[in-house]
């Protein structure tokens, strides 16, 4: 089953070294048929065209579509100047010896006055960028429909909660309120502050180019009637004596007034595709919907508001409560589908919970499904199986999704990487990726050597298009080094597994998890790492398009409010919490309490003492 990743707001990573242009960016989306006769016709001209002209190609568009850029508001502009250049110099004064009254022939230069107050709003106007200023207020203006937005997911470009219906556009490098699209005739973001200008500028336009377009046409028919050439007459080649039809009259307008008819055939061009947009956008307006989520609704066959629980859904009560009695049926019975956290949920150290394996034994003879996600890359999916195995839960290894693997697949599928790997990391994760195509270097020990004059210019694997920072106890100042000198060379990937800090121990004690190891290489690159693990969605698309996993009957049980929680909260699943990890409820009730959107993201909605409480009504 080919994946179908959704993925937050991603940069464009540069040129491979193979002269394509690798694109990580999520898509939500189909291949459309242009896109599909593109891409075989790239792949047609690719071979016969020069190297120099292939580079200033992808050059040029990606300077025109992939950056801010003046050029389509000059190119406007040198239109605009051109269609009012041949009104004013022709069509204006044919008009008049026609007769026409100077309050129609004025009505297009009112237009303009008006476009041009417009246009200039679209183009000055914040859109409603979300800032550390105003992000406390603009996260309570919209909903969270928990289909496209989800509650507390963090923009990793601009570091803050995104608000319901926000968008991070990549060419303006901003996150933005009601996101719409980025309109490259205004060099600008249409958004929740400006979109009320965008419609007034598409009708102002449309309005110009109409009026304009009729005094053209009207003035061309008055020089046709007055000429007679409706009632004259050619020879044609066989000496024949023809009435001047249609086609001859356009023939002689085209050739005694070329210019005016170009621009009345340019005019009514603009005016019904200005027209059908404009209205599109007032259709979407009147809907409060934007395109950018009426595209990605359709493409994912949702609707962008969220209908309120049935009365009868176990989840239409409070947060935060404790899973007993018959609530656990009820509960079971709502979800078909149950995603479990390993340490401190199933097993602590090498041993089960009690209790542990009968449950999800249980589960899978009740008919669940049952899946394992995990933050730890130090194992593959083989040794997590069987090591479940061992301790006496029935599982297999296409049911376990770790960090590992799931970076492995992130690479493969979303940011399709043709190049080796800079590995920050275990030999499970150099497993995982070997297993679906993927080279790498760099996993043991990585010692420094020379001096510091040296560092800079360390040997570098010129086949390398990413870094991949995981868990890795050989961590060095070279190794930190080395993939800072990948991280500067355009084009190159930077992704982590996860950002736990911390890897809690028996007896209260902790040692530094991958978080720290990320931040060490965030802070040295001064770039901001996609992560794959939780509370990333991405793990839960994995499962999802592999098993075909329904959200809205899908159950997060974890013992991490920051990971497994907010996972569920992101993807839109029900959570449980169990307390025999690492969060308390302490910890649950201060982030209810907070009264912060991002912290709310961390209550779940019920909690046990441990999974085993779960048992009686699995054996009932």
């Amino acid at each position: 089953m080919r994946l179908k990743f959704i993925r937050a707001e991603e940069k464009v990573l540069g040129k491979a070294a193979d002269k394509k242009l690798p694109v990580c960016k999520y898509s939500g989306q189909q291949q459309t048929p242009f896109n599909t006769l593109f891409n075989y016709i790239v792949k047609v001209v690719a071979p016969i065209t020069p190297k120099w002209l292939q580079k200033f190609s992808q050059w040029t568009l990606h300077r025109l579509f992939h950056q801010r850029n003046n050029m389509f508001i000059y190119l406007h502009i040198l239109l605009e100047c051109a269609v009012y250049a041949e009104f004013t110099y022709e069509v204006f004064g044919f008009c008049r010896e026609m007769d026409t009254t100077l309050t129609s022939l004025s009505v297009p230069y009112i237009l303009l006055a008006i476009k041009n107050y417009f246009f200039y709003l679209c183009i000055k106007r914040d859109p409603g960028t979300v800032t550390k200023r105003k992000v406390a207020s603009q996260l309570h203006i919209y909903p969270y429909d928990m289909r496209l937005f989800h509650p507390g997911v963090s923009c990793p470009t601009c570091q803050l909660v995104k608000p319901g219906r926000s968008k991070h556009c990549r060419l303006c490098n901003r996150c933005v309120q009601r996101f719409d699209h980025h309109c490259v005739w205004v060099n600008n973001c249409i958004g929740a502050l400006n979109t009320r200008y965008f419609l007034l500028y598409l009708f102002s336009v449309c309005a110009m180019a109409g009026d304009i377009a009729l005094l053209t046409a009207d003035m061309l028919l008055h020089a046709v009637l007055r000429s007679g050439l409706l009632g004259a007459s050619y020879i044609d080649e066989y000496g024949e004596q023809q009435p001047a039809g249609p086609l001859f009259v356009i023939q002689h307008l085209f050739l005694t007034f070329p210019r005016i008819v170009f621009m009345l055939g340019f005019l009514v061009f603009v005016f019904f595709l200005l027209a059908g947009y404009a209205l599109f956008h007032s259709y979407l307006a009147l809907v409060n919907q934007t395109s950018n989520e009426w595209y990605k609704s359709r493409a994912q066959r949702v609707t962008v508001r969220l209908p309120p629980p049935p009365p009868s859904s176990p989840m239409s009560g409070s947060k935060c409560t404790r899973l007993s009695g018959a609530l656990v049926k009820q509960l079971l019975d709502s979800v078909d589908s149950i995603l479990f956290d390993c340490d401190g949920v199933i097993w602590r150290g090498d041993q089960a919970i009690p209790g542990a394996p009968q449950v999800i034994n249980l589960l899978k003879e009740n008919g669940k499904k049952v899946f394992f996600v995990t933050n730890n890359s130090s194992k593959t999916r083989k040794m997590y199986a069987d090591k479940m195995s061992m301790l006496g839960f029935d599982v297999k290894e296409e049911e376990v999704f770790g960090t590992a693997y799931c970076s492995a697949m992130y690479l493969k599928t979303v940011c399709k990487l043709e190049g080796k790997v800079y590995l920050i990391g275990s030999n499970a994760m150099k497993q995982e990726l070997e297993a679906v195509g993927i080279q790498q270097t760099g996993v043991g020990p990585d010692h420094i050597s020379g001096k510091q004059a040296d560092w800079a210019n360390v040997p570098l694997d010129p086949e390398v298009k990413a870094v991949v920072v995981g868990f890795d106890e050989h961590f060095s100042y070279m190794k930190l080094n080395r993939a800072l000198q990948y991280l500067t060379q355009q084009g190159c990937l930077f992704v982590g597994t996860n950002r736990d800090t911390r890897l809690p121990l028996e007896g209260g004690k902790a040692v530094p998890g991958t978080g720290c190891l990320l931040q060490a290489v965030e802070t040295a690159a001064q770039r901001q790492a996609q992560t794959v693990g939780k509370p990333n969605h991405f793990m839960f698309d994995c499962v999802a398009s592999q098993f075909g996993v329904d959200r809205d009957r899908c159950l997060m049980v974890g013992d991490r409010l920051d990971t497994d929680i907010m996972l569920g909260s992101n993807c839109g699943l029900k959570t449980l919490l169990t307390l025999t990890g690492v969060s308390t409820m302490a910890d649950a009730e201060a982030h209810q309490k907070s009264g912060c959107a991002e912290r709310q993201g961390m209550v779940p909605d019920y909690y046990v003492e441990s999974i085993a409480d779960l048992l009686p009504a699995l054996q009932g």
